[in-house]
């Protein structure tokens, strides 16, 4: 079923955490390279600068593709488990006998098929 994708999910939630990991350690390198910059070597904090620009581009670039895979993945994973949980739900329904629908409202089967299967997509 679901396993592969939610694995592959978890994945890249830690993918992206790396990446948030990163934000700081190239915010130090460009405050050091202000550092640099006041006790007057321009070229040598220039260069450390553009290093620790482009590390933050690159880290958030990467960092926001993981974050869209890993919500496609999670997000696809609960709506094909409530879809399958609906399918379920209905094939049982569609199993009972007679009487059960003399006791039971079609307006309580619907929002069992929709309104709290629904709930289970945000769990």
């Amino acid at each position: 079923g679901q396993t592969n994708r939610l694995a592959l999910g978890i994945f890249f939630l830690i993918l992206t955490a790396l990446c948030s990991m990163f934000i700081p350690y190239f915010a130090g390198k460009m405050t050091d390279a202000v550092t640099i910059a006041l006790t007057g070597d321009p070229a040598r904090a220039k260069r450390k600068a553009t290093e620790a620009f482009y590390g933050i581009l690159i880290v958030s670039i990467l960092g926001g593709v993981f974050q869209t895979a890993r919500s496609y993945l999670f997000n696809t994973a609960s709506y094909n488990v409530v879809a399958r949980l609906r399918n379920r739900l209905f094939s049982n329904i569609l199993r009972q006998e007679v009487g059960f629908f003399d006791s039971v409202t079609s307006g309580s089967l619907i929002s069992r098929l929709t309104a709290d299967t629904n709930l289970l997509k945000n769990v």
